[in-house]
């Protein structure tokens, strides 16, 4: 609003029938975290993961994992082969996920916070490049609502959690979000 101030708007909002919560449009920032070879990734050799992909064979095509973050490099080598691919156009924007910060249907990182992130939830395992993800074959969709700095607001917050319940409503197999930032 460019009269009220943020506690007259909400107090405002507060007073409509068809409005359950209001609270400020928060700053938010990915957390501080780079990791980029497994060798280093303790929390892989912490879990023992490699035991649960030998004797148990985790796989997970049927599965998705929104990472709402930074964007997700879709083209990255270790990621291309395992990006969720929307098969809802017009009724879903975007090909692999949605850029809410910019509104637009490219969620291209222009950080990296969310491609380290989306490479930890599923980068493809046993291939000879890189790292390998906790699950090397789940499908990852693209959320961004942080800019290449790693600061967004809870407005681009709640408009990704609409698209991943619209993708919810849709069929679409979503069986984790990663939330890799705060306030």
């Amino acid at each position: 609003s460019g009269s009220l101030t943020t506690e007259q708007l909400i107090e405002q909002l507060k007073k409509q029938d068809d409005v359950l919560y209001a609270e400020p449009n928060y700053e938010i920032h990915a957390l501080d975290i780079d990791d980029p070879y497994y060798s280093k990734q303790w929390s892989m050799a912490s879990t023992n993961v490699e035991y649960e992909w030998d004797d148990k064979g985790v796989t997970g095509t049927d599965a998705i994992v929104a990472v709402v973050d930074t964007g997700v490099d879709y083209t990255h080598e270790e990621l291309s082969g395992n990006m969720w691919e929307n098969t809802h156009y017009p009724k879903l924007r975007g090909e692999c996920g949605f850029d809410f910060r910019k509104a637009d249907e490219d969620p291209m990182d222009e950080n990296g916070h969310g491609t380290h992130c989306a490479g930890i939830i599923g980068a493809k395992g046993n291939n000879g490049v890189g790292i390998s993800g906790v699950n090397r074959d789940v499908r990852i969709m693209a959320c961004r609502i942080l800019d290449e700095y790693g600061s967004g607001y809870n407005a681009e917050e709640v408009a990704a959690y609409n698209y991943i319940n619209k993708a919810l409503d849709l069929g679409e197999p979503i069986k984790a979000i990663n939330n890799s930032w705060g306030g």
